[in-house]
C-alpha cells in the first residue's frame, strides 16, 4: 500500500471518527436541553400551584378540600399535564390524569420538607417516559402531597429519530468520501 493511500485512509478514518463523536455529542446535548426544559416546566408549575394554594389559604380562615380541589381544577386546565394528584394522607383530594394509574406512579415520599420539590423520571408499562414533580405543603394545619406528571415520550422519540437520521447520513457520506 502506497504512502499516499495510507494517508488518505488514515485521514478518512480520523475525520469519520471525529464527525461521529461531534454528531453524537450534538444529539445528546439537544436531548439533555429538552429534558431540562421539561423538568424546569414541571417544577415551575408545581411552585406556582403551591404559591396560589398558599395565597388562597392565607386569605381564607379555612378552605375545604372541595374548594382546594376546585382551585386545582382551575390551575390544571391552564397546562397540558399528563397527571396531577393532590393527596391528604391516603385520601385523594384531586386527580387529573391521562391513562396512568395513580397507585403505580405517585411518589410516596413522606419525608419531603414543606414546599421542597422532588423530581423523578419513570417509564410506564407502555414504555412511555415521564418526568414527575412532587411536593408537600401545609394548609389549615393539614399536610398535602402534590404530584405533577408530564409525558416525555416525544422527546425520546425525537432523539431516536435524530440518531437514525444521523447514522444514515453518516453512512452515505462515509461511503461517498471513501469513493472520492
Amino acid at each position: 500500500m502506497s504512502f499516499r493511500l495510507r494517508i488518505v485512509l488514515m485521514t478518512t478514518v480520523l475525520m469519520t471518527l471525529l464527525f461521529s463523536i461531534g454528531g453524537t455529542a450534538l444529539i445528546h446535548s439537544s436531548f439533555q436541553t429538552s429534558l431540562e426544559k421539561e423538568e424546569e416546566s414541571v417544577v415551575e408549575l408545581n411552585e406556582m400551584i403551591l404559591r396560589v394554594v398558599s395565597y388562597v389559604g392565607k386569605d381564607e380562615t379555612w378552605i375545604t378540600q372541595e374548594e382546594l380541589a376546585g382551585v386545582m381544577e382551575n390551575l390544571s386546565q391552564q397546562d397540558t399535564l399528563d397527571g396531577l394528584w393532590l393527596m391528604h394522607g391516603e385520601e385523594l383530594v384531586y386527580m387529573r390524569q391521562k391513562g396512568m394509574p395513580l397507585s403505580d406512579y405517585r411518589n410516596r415520599i413522606n419525608d419531603l420538607e414543606e414546599n421542597e420539590v422532588l423530581i423523578s423520571y419513570f417509564t410506564s408499562k407502555e414504555q412511555e417516559y415521564y418526568v414527575q414533580s412532587s411536593a408537600r405543603f401545609e394548609l389549615n394545619n393539614r399536610s398535602y402531597h402534590l404530584d405533577i406528571c408530564r409525558n416525555l415520550t416525544d422527546i425520546y422519540e425525537t432523539r431516536e429519530a435524530q440518531i437514525q437520521l444521523f447514522q444514515n447520513i453518516f453512512f452515505v457520506l462515509s461511503v461517498l468520501g471513501m469513493l472520492a
